[in-house]
């Protein structure tokens, strides 16, 4: 079994900049090095070799953390019945959150749709505060579940060594972020 590895807050932050798929490698250590100082900061060559096993994740984990595409509803999960809807979803959630969903986001996001959208498209929704407080509730329960599924697999899969199962619900957990930035 491989060793397993403890410095979980750098490996999350340089999983999130490798997944957006637009860094190299010096731009990602060079966000590291701000993120967590100098002296913190691993080694250029330990960055190497954590992004090599990045590298080695299933396509399908890899597909899902870099910026949603309409062409990859399959791997996502989203029938291609589905597709206007999902590009509704995407729209909105790029409205009300100012950011670019990942395919994980996005099939959270379809997923929480067809439990609390009532049978509603996007666009049929009023432009009420209630409707903003529905949208606020959804999008912060898809980054969490988001969140959760992504460390759990991550994790999983990179062998990151635990001292405590994070917790969902507490988002200042160094263990539960993945270090995205909001």
């Amino acid at each position: 079994m491989p060793k397993t590895k403890e410095n979980i807050p750098q490996m999350q932050y340089a999983y999130q900049l490798w997944g957006q798929n637009t860094f190299s490698r010096k731009e990602i250590y060079q966000r590291m090095v701000r993120k967590f100082g100098t002296q913190a900061t691993v080694s250029f060559s330990t960055l190497n070799r954590w992004i090599s096993q990045y590298n080695k994740l299933p396509e399908g984990e890899i597909l899902q953390d870099w910026p949603y595409q309409w062409i990859w509803l399959e791997n996502y999960g989203i029938p291609w019945e589905e597709g206007s809807l999902a590009e509704e979803l995407h729209r909105e959630y790029m409205l009300r959150s100012k950011s670019e969903p990942t395919g994980r986001h996005m099939k959270w996001l379809w997923r929480k749709w067809h439990l609390e959208g009532q049978g509603y498209r996007p666009r049929e929704l009023p432009n009420t505060n209630d409707t903003t407080f529905f949208w606020d509730q959804i999008i912060k329960s898809v980054q969490k579940r988001v969140e959760q599924e992504k460390f759990d697999s991550v994790a999983k899969t990179l062998n990151w060594k635990l001292s405590q199962s994070p917790n969902p619900s507490d988002q200042n957990n160094s263990e539960y972020s993945m270090g995205f930035e909001k």
